[in-house]
C-alpha cells in the first residue's frame, strides 16, 4: 500500500478527528435534546394530570353540591322537559328519585309541575332579561298537595343569543308563606282588638264620663245662679269650675272622636275625613281641601276604617313635622280599589332615613300594615324641601 505523502498526513488526521468530533457532538446534542424533550413532555404530562385531577375534584365537588343541596337544582329544555334534576328537587315535588320526577315531567303530569312555564308574565321576563329571581308561584306535589315555591332561573344562550336551555333552583317556601300568613292574621286580629277597644273606650267616655261631667256642669251652673250676688267668692269658684268642666267635656269629645269617630260608622269615610279636617284646621290654622267627588258610595267598613286611619296618621305627621302651608286630601273610588291621597307642601323628608325617626316611622309602618292586611299598598313620595305625598290604595275584593 502506498504511503500518503507526508504533507497530506496531518491534514487527513485533522479532518478525520474533526469528523469524529462533530459526530460525537451531534450525538451528544441529540441525546441531551432528547432528555430535555422527555423532561418537558413529562412536565406537560404532569400538568395535564394535575388539571385532570383538579377538574375531577371540581366535578366531584359540584356533584356533591348537586346531590346534597337543600334547594332543588335543575336544567330544563325550552319545551319544558327536565334535562337534569337533583334529589332535593324530587323531594320538593314528592318523588323518591329524580328519575321518577323526570319521567312524570315528560308525561301529562307536567301540567302540575314547573307551573311558571305556563305563565305569560314569567316567560316574558325570562325572554327579555334572560333571568328571573325569586319568582313566587304555587305548584302541585305528586300527592296533589299544593305548595309555594320560589324559582331562580337563567337562560343559557349561544353566541347568537339563541336560548339552548334553562337552569336554576327551586326552593319550597310553603312553611315561610304559612308563617307570614299567620303573622298577617295575628296583626289583623291585634288591629281589630285595638279598634274594638278604641270603640269601647270612646263609648264609655261619651256615654258615661261625659254624662257625669255634664251633670256636674249643670249642678255648678245651678249653684252659680243661686249664689250670684250673695257669696261672691263661692259664685266665682262655681263659675271657674263650670268653665273648666266645659273645657274638659270638649276635650273628652275630641279624644272620643279620635279614638272612634261616630261619623265614620254613621255617615261614612267622606264625612269622617271632613270632620277630622275641620278639627285639623281649627288646631293648626293650615288650609285644607278635601275632594271626595269621586267617592260615590259607602265602602266596606274595614276599608273605610283603614283609609281613615291612614288620613288621620298623615295629618298627625303634617301637624308635628311638615311645617306645611296647605294640605290637599283626595278620596276616590275606582272599578276595583278605593284610594286616599294626602299631599302637603311642607319641608318633606328623606324616606331612606325614615326608620331613624322612631315616632314618624312607627306611625307610617302602622299605616302600611293596615293597607297590607287588606291586600292593598301605601306609597310615600317625599324629598327634602318638596313636600310629601302619601297614597293608600285598597282593593275592594280582599285576597286572603
Amino acid at each position: 500500500m502506498p504511503t500518503p505523502p507526508v504533507d497530506l498526513l496531518w491534514p487527513t488526521i485533522i479532518a478525520i478527528t474533526a469528523v469524529f468530533t462533530i459526530g460525537a457532538v451531534f450525538v451528544v446534542s441529540i441525546y441531551f435534546g432528547q432528555r430535555r424533550y422527555i423532561r418537558s413532555q413529562e412536565t406537560v404530562l404532569a400538568r395535564l394530570q394535575e388539571e385532570v385531577a383538579e377538574r375531577t375534584r371540581a366535578e366531584q365537588q359540584y356533584r356533591d353540591i348537586f346531590e346534597n343541596a337543600v334547594e332543588g337544582i335543575f336544567q330544563v329544555a325550552t319545551n319544558g322537559d327536565l334535562i337534569t334534576a337533583n334529589p332535593a328537587l324530587a323531594r320538593i315535588f314528592g318523588y323518591v328519585s329524580p328519575e321518577l320526577l323526570m319521567r312524570d315531567i315528560k308525561s301529562e303530569v307536567r301540567q302540575s309541575l314547573l307551573p311558571e312555564f305556563r305563565q305569560k308574565r314569567f316567560l316574558t321576563i325570562l325572554e327579555e332579561q334572560g333571568t328571573v329571581a325569586n319568582y313566587i308561584s304555587t305548584a302541585l306535589r305528586e300527592d296533589k298537595k299544593r305548595i309555594w315555591v320560589s324559582t331562580n332561573i337563567r337562560a343559557v344562550r349561544d353566541s347568537k343569543q339563541a336560548t339552548l336551555y334553562f337552569e336554576g333552583t327551586i326552593e319550597d317556601i310553603t312553611e315561610r308563606r304559612q308563617a307570614e300568613r299567620l303573622q298577617r292574621e295575628l296583626s289583623r286580629r291585634i288591629l281589630e282588638a285595638q279598634e274594638s277597644e278604641r270603640k269601647r273606650v270612646a263609648f264609655e267616655l261619651h256615654d258615661s264620663v261625659n254624662q257625669m261631667l255634664s251633670s256636674v256642669r249643670y249642678r255648678l251652673k245651678s249653684a252659680e245662679e243661686t249664689s250670684r250676688g250673695k257669696i261672691r267668692n263661692g259664685w266665682d269658684g262655681a263659675q271657674e269650675s263650670r268653665v273648666l268642666v266645659e273645657k274638659t267635656i270638649q276635650e273628652i269629645r275630641r279624644i272620643s272622636r279620635n279614638l272612634r269617630p261616630s261619623a265614620l260608622d254613621d255617615l261614612g269615610l267622606a264625612a269622617a275625613v271632613r270632620t277630622l279636617s275641620d278639627e285639623f284646621v281649627k288646631r293648626t290654622g293650615i288650609p285644607l281641601q278635601v275632594d271626595s267627588s269621586k267617592l260615590t258610595r259607602r265602602l266596606p267598613p274595614n276599608v273605610e276604617l283603614a283609609l281613615f286611619r291612614v288620613v288621620q296618621e298623615a295629618l298627625n305627621n303634617i301637624e308635628k313635622h311638615s311645617q306645611a302651608k296647605s294640605v290637599n286630601i283626595r278620596l276616590a273610588l275606582g272599578n276595583s280599589a278605593a284610594l286616599a291621597v294626602i299631599i302637603d307642601d311642607g319641608k318633606g323628608f328623606n324616606p331612606v332615613t325614615l326608620n331613624r325617626q322612631k315616632q314618624r316611622g312607627l306611625g307610617l309602618i302602622s299605616m302600611k300594615e293596615r293597607a297590607s292586611l287588606l291586600g292593598g299598598s301605601m306609597t310615600i313620595d317625599s324629598a327634602s324641601g318638596k313636600g310629601t305625598k302619601v297614597e293608600a290604595r285598597i282593593p275592594l275584593i280582599v285576597r286572603k
